[in-house]
């Protein structure tokens, strides 16, 4: 509770100085000192939403971010903070109470990562360029799912695809060195066919889902990443629960079960106490989740049965 309190007072002072500062670097005189003040001011209120009022201080980060942006007169110089204003709005979404409000964020943050895509491109910036395409990617799937209509949710499904393919096409060129943002990417990627499938084309689309959810085990597994083995192993296991619902096949069914069981088992070893790394909670989160799989193995076997006497019948 101490350190808490600690960090949280740091913080604090933190935006106390920054205040001062501002009294005597203004806008028009001192544009670079202003500048510098207006980004610790984020950075602080950003930590600081962490601890307490988590609206106010990602309000008060988002305003500090636009005042930077006022301060820069090129391109170069506004792009990382416009990166910087799309990942505050997001964060701000995520707090929000109205859907109006949180989509009005998540578009705000958007437009703030098309700023930066402009200045930050793949050839030339492939870090940042595939760090916007993650935001980029979250905002979109955000706006897909708080969608009424289906022409637009599908839509915004479309453009986070062709966000994260983007990040993936990326990150493939130095796989070596960006393995686990690649698996993370190809999971996502996964997601977003899944909430499309929804939509259209549904067994095309689960199944470009399949793919990606199998790309990213080549990375995730049960070895090395027990926990994200297990979460993918879930999403298979849902995905060809979804498949064999609508074509009504056994074979489908039996893939389901047996990934529900492979989840199952890395979902028990994510949550064994032998691991000291891991938090309580996300212990308790992998027993949750592996009981779920367990009754799903429960369905699977229900539902394969009814299949096959179906097709006796």
């Amino acid at each position: 509770m101490g350190q808490i309190e600690s960090q949280s007072e740091i913080f604090k002072k933190s935006i106390e100085a920054c205040h001062q500062a501002l009294q005597v670097f203004n806008l028009i005189e001192f544009p670079q000192d202003y500048a510098e003040a207006q980004g610790t001011l984020w950075m602080a209120h950003a930590s600081l939403a962490g601890f307490e009022y988590p609206w106010e201080n990602l309000f008060l980060a988002a305003s500090a971010c636009r005042e930077i942006l006022s301060a820069c007169k090129t391109e170069e110089s506004r792009a990382p903070h416009q990166k910087d204003l799309a990942s505050v709005c997001c964060m701000l979404a995520e707090v929000e109470i109205s859907a109006e409000d949180k989509a009005q964020d998540y578009r705000k943050a958007v437009e703030a990562c098309r700023e930066g895509l402009g200045y930050y491109t793949a050839e030339v910036n492939p870090s940042e360029h595939s760090e916007i395409q993650e935001i980029l990617w979250g905002a979109y799937m955000a706006l897909a799912e708080m969608e009424d209509d289906d022409k637009a949710r599908a839509e915004s499904c479309k453009k986070a695809l062709e966000a994260c393919q983007r990040a993936i096409d990326i990150y493939y060129k130095d796989i070596k060195k960006n393995s686990a943002s690649w698996a993370a990417a190809q999971k996502n990627l996964g997601y977003t066919y899944v909430n499309l499938s929804r939509i259209e084309e549904g067994a095309t689309n689960r199944r470009k889902a399949l793919e990606a959810y199998q790309r990213a085990l080549e990375v995730y597994t049960l070895e090395k990443e027990p926990f994200h083995n297990a979460e993918i192993m879930r999403d298979l296991g849902y995905t060809y629960l979804a498949i064999s619902e609508m074509e009504k096949t056994e074979e489908n069914c039996k893939r389901a079960g047996k990934a529900f069981k492979k989840a199952f088992k890395a979902y028990s070893e994510a949550a064994s106490k032998g691991n000291p790394f891991q938090q309580e909670a996300v212990l308790q989160e992998a027993k949750e989740k592996a009981e779920r799989c367990y009754r799903a193995m429960g369905s699977c076997r229900r539902m394969y049965k009814s299949f096959k006497n179906a097709r006796k019948d």
